[in-house]
């Protein structure tokens, strides 16, 4: 048997089910709270957006100038580098819905002196996955331009996974600051806690078309509007069952 509770509230005979009505308040706080948290993504979203924005103002030469301020604001450089190591893949990058890799090279900064991954963009699989698409190295001076972009430091990977020798060059599974630090104890360099993602105009870029927000803020706010809008659904729904016909 359930347990049911009657009240008149005014003229209205309300009858409820104990056991529905705790299941309705789970269900309301559940689509609140995801109201909400889309609201906080749509506010962090617009956030970056200022960010990105405020990183075109400016231009950086020299990599002693970059701070975490300027990581967080996806910094402009202009850069004068040497290559210092062979052409590095990053296996499964979906690029207009197709699968390939990202192709990075370790450079030199030659005003700072420090070392930094460069990503040169994206470029096909081969139909053999046992075969890696040919990117030329880049040998000799290197001028680019590009933005500053963070590492992950999440990482749900070991570190003698990230990485595997793949027809004569090295892949890593996963990029993130375990990824950073195997390819400093292998190439023997102290990389900075960021890359440079190169700007699609600069020489040996290959598909740069950076995404710098996954989803806009308008998307969110409009997730955010529908489930609010089933939370209020389901309170109209659950007050017109709960009225006692007569």
């Amino acid at each position: 048997m359930h347990p049911r509770y009657e009240f008149k509230i005014g003229g209205i005979q309300l009858r409820i089910n104990i056991w529905y009505f705790l299941i309705f308040l789970l269900a309301q706080s559940v689509l609140n709270q995801l109201g909400f948290w889309q609201l906080q993504r749509a506010k962090e979203k617009h956030h970056r957006l200022q960010q990105v924005e405020a990183g075109l103002k400016s231009q950086i030469n020299n990599l002693a100038e970059i701070d975490q301020a300027k990581i967080e604001m996806f910094q402009t450089v202009q850069l004068d580098l040497k290559p210092i190591a062979e052409t590095i893949y990053l296996d499964n990058a979906i690029y207009n819905k197709q699968v390939g890799y990202q192709v990075f090279q370790i450079a030199e900064d030659s005003v700072s002196a420090k070392t930094v991954l460069v990503n040169r963009g994206w470029i096909r699989a081969l139909p053999n996955r046992e075969q890696l698409p040919e990117a030329e190295t880049v040998f000799g001076n290197w001028q680019i331009k590009g933005r500053v972009y963070p590492v992950a430091d999440e990482s749900f990977i070991q570190p003698e996974q990230v990485m595997a020798y793949v027809d004569g060059h090295w892949l890593l599974s996963a990029m993130n600051m375990v990824a950073i630090e195997s390819l400093e104890k292998k190439f023997r360099v102290d990389l900075q806690d960021y890359m440079i993602r190169i700007d699609g105009q600069s020489e040996y870029a290959l598909e740069a078309n950076w995404v710098w927000i996954n989803m806009s803020p308008d998307k969110h706010l409009a997730y955010a509007i529908q489930w609010f809008g089933l939370a209020l659904a389901l309170l109209i729904l659950s007050v017109i069952v709960a009225i006692k016909k007569r």
